[in-house]
């Protein structure tokens, strides 16, 4: 529409169905034909465990989606932590790297 050249992706897991596009109320309007959808669409908060925020880009007028799995990873380690002291373990410190 703006020149821009992009994909457009539909994410279906269980019952949460985002759409990226620039125009994702078409979307989601044309599955609505299809099939009986729950509620009303609204902009997603969470996806699969991950934060979902709005950005800015410098210099720029469109505002694009971010994910971020810092809410996903600490409740990870903390069922982790949980598991761990059922078998009388724990977590040494803090790792130097993820592996």
């Amino acid at each position: 529409m703006n020149g821009y050249e992009y994909y457009e992706y539909i994410l279906v897991y269980v019952d949460d169905i985002p759409a990226l596009s620039e125009l994702p109320e078409r979307i989601i309007e044309t599955i609505r034909k299809a099939y009986r959808l729950k509620e009303e669409t609204t902009p997603p908060k969470t996806y699969l465990g991950s934060t979902i925020k709005t950005y800015s880009i410098p210099r720029e007028t469109r505002t694009v989606w971010r994910m971020n799995s810092q809410q996903y990873i600490k409740e990870a380690i903390c069922c982790l932590k949980l598991e761990l002291n059922k078998a009388g373990l724990k977590l040494i410190g803090k790792p130097n790297t993820p592996m």
